[in-house]
């Protein structure tokens, strides 16, 4: 492997031939660290490079896009008009709109809005018996962003430096990327003050456990009206 590094992705920091070298492992480890600036500049890259007639920077554009797909994808759903939409209706919702006179489809699209957001809670899918859907932005609802802070930077650089025993044919790369790291800390961690942000959802799991009773008057109500059940019957149990 060359030591020449003319081309940077974060310069000084991070070039091409790092990101070529790097086990896919330890290039995972970049999303942990990766404020906006840091992935900014990694999204650039990709966008101009990825079918670049360079090999190395095609390979790297590569290698990059596949490791930041979820942060990339998590980013773009909690900056969303889904996301919004999903919060705005969930924060909305009252116990006074579920009800026998609210339309069938309505129960329906209430429940299925709750359980869009409850999928994220795993003491909430290990008790509850009813079914949940699979869903394309599992695991990209959250209250915060990642918590970039100081004691983030010095987790993930340790385990650069465990792969990187592992590694050994690329101890080298890895190491220098962690040295030239923290030489540049300040461009992978937040400050004090913005360490992390609410996102849009914030207030919607807030209010979970609200949605959690509200979803147990949707799974008693809705077999009922699909059943078109005497409603005066029931309501008293």
């Amino acid at each position: 492997m060359s030591n020449v590094r003319s081309n940077w992705i974060v310069p000084g920091i991070i070039s091409v031939n790092d990101i070529v070298d790097l086990p896919n492992d330890v290039l995972d480890l970049f999303t942990r660290i990766s404020t906006g600036i840091i992935t900014k500049r990694v999204n650039e890259f990709v966008d101009n490079n990825i079918n670049s007639d360079n090999q190395n920077n095609r390979q790297a554009a590569s290698k990059l896009k596949i490791a930041y797909e979820r942060l990339n994808r998590t980013n773009e759903y909690l900056s969303s008009q889904d996301a919004k939409d999903l919060a705005d209706a969930l924060v909305n919702l009252q116990y006074s709109d579920v009800s026998v006179n609210t339309d069938i489809h309505t129960l329906k699209k209430y429940r299925q809005q709750i359980l869009e957001l409850l999928a994220e809670d795993e003491d909430f899918l290990r008790t509850y018996t009813g079914e949940v859907s699979g869903s394309e932005t599992r695991g990209m609802k959250t209250a915060y962003t990642a918590k970039l802070d100081k004691s983030n930077l010095e987790d993930v650089l340790e385990e650069m430096r465990e792969l990187a025993l592992e590694h050994k044919e690329h101890i080298s790369t890895i190491l220098n990327v962690v040295g030239n790291i923290e030489k540049n800390k300040s461009l992978f961690k937040n400050g004090n003050y913005n360490v992390n942000n609410h996102t849009v959802l914030r207030k919607a799991i807030y209010k979970k456990d609200k949605l959690r009773n509200i979803l147990k008057g949707l799974d008693f109500l809705i077999p009922r009206v699909e059943a078109s059940a005497n409603a005066r019957g029931w309501r008293r149990l």
